[in-house]
């Protein structure tokens, strides 16, 4: 049981158009279970936490902010994007993430790098 990080899915994007890069945004897939249930994230890029200011968008469902409280609805498979809002402070390069999601059956920490 995981969640893995889907290779070559970080981007970051310039959301509001003024030329600067704004969001970062990558791919995990739910390798834990279906069902519904009440979950934790905890998300941290370059060993900064930046939990509050991102959202996971399941499958096709509407955004919800990530945080110590979050009732999803999943299927095992299910692609899960992370976006971050972080104002131009993620720099274009290589990037270490850690995710921590809390569930229900336990605790899964995807750790990876990628360039965006």
């Amino acid at each position: 049981m995981s969640v893995p990080y889907v290779p070559s899915s970080m981007k970051n994007l310039d959301k509001d158009g003024d030329g600067v890069a704004d969001h970062l945004q990558f791919a995990v897939t739910n390798k834990v279970e279906s069902g519904s249930a009440s979950i934790g994230v905890k998300l941290q890029i370059d060993g900064v936490d930046f939990t509050d200011r991102g959202v996971m968008q399941i499958g096709s469902q509407k955004p919800q902010k990530l945080g110590p409280y979050l009732y999803i609805s999943t299927n095992y498979g299910d692609k899960c994007v992370v976006e971050v809002e972080h104002g131009g402070k993620i720099k274009a390069g290589k990037h270490k993430v850690r995710m921590t999601v809390s569930t229900p059956v336990g605790t899964f920490t995807s750790e990876f790098e990628d360039t965006a």
